[in-house]
């Protein structure tokens, strides 16, 4: 007995996808205060590609022992600011599962100046940082931490600057 064709494809309903602007203006739900996130800065130096990169490393605090997961983050990038959005986590295709937090680097590209670096969670909890890049200086300086005044927003992340994982060019001077 054949099967019938279809007479139409099936529709696939969309998932809703927040903007990083529509979490913005959300108001997060009351919740236990605890630090979820620990971020840091730092200088990389790619040999390959013969680029210098700012890197913003963000783990989470808690471990996890059954799977290993990485961060899936938004990143919007503005005139003097930068918005990154932490929406979830996926899990990666280990075979070795070993303990450790959920993780991921991005690499960002000619950063000269004060930027605010925000992290904006799903809720629309917001934590702020102003950070200074000289790459000249070799120096990332954190300058002041804002939290947003806005009903149940919390501090869920620390940001730290890592001098010990910089990495420069041998010749800094042909960048």
């Amino acid at each position: 007995m054949p099967l019938r064709k279809p007479g139409e494809v099936a529709h696939i309903p969309k998932t809703r996808k927040k903007s990083i602007t529509k979490i913005k203006s959300a108001t997060p739900e009351k919740k236990k205060k605890e630090l979820e996130y620990r971020a840091s800065l730092y200088f990389q130096y790619d040999a390959i590609e013969k680029k210098q990169y700012y890197i913003i490393s963000v783990n989470t605090v808690k471990e996890f022992t059954f799977l290993n997961y990485e961060l899936s983050i938004g990143v919007q990038k503005k005139k003097d600011a930068i918005d990154l959005s932490l929406l979830g986590l996926s899990a990666t295709h280990s075979y070795l599962v070993q303990p450790q937090p959920a993780k991921l680097e991005i690499r960002l590209e000619d950063l000269y100046g004060t930027f605010t670096v925000s992290f904006i969670k799903p809720d629309g909890s917001i934590n702020s940082f102003v950070v200074e890049f000289n790459i000249f200086k070799k120096s990332i300086t954190i300058e002041k931490e804002i939290i947003p005044r806005k009903k149940n927003n919390h501090k869920f992340v620390t940001l730290d600057t890592s001098p010990s994982l910089n990495t420069f060019a041998k010749d800094f001077n042909t960048l």
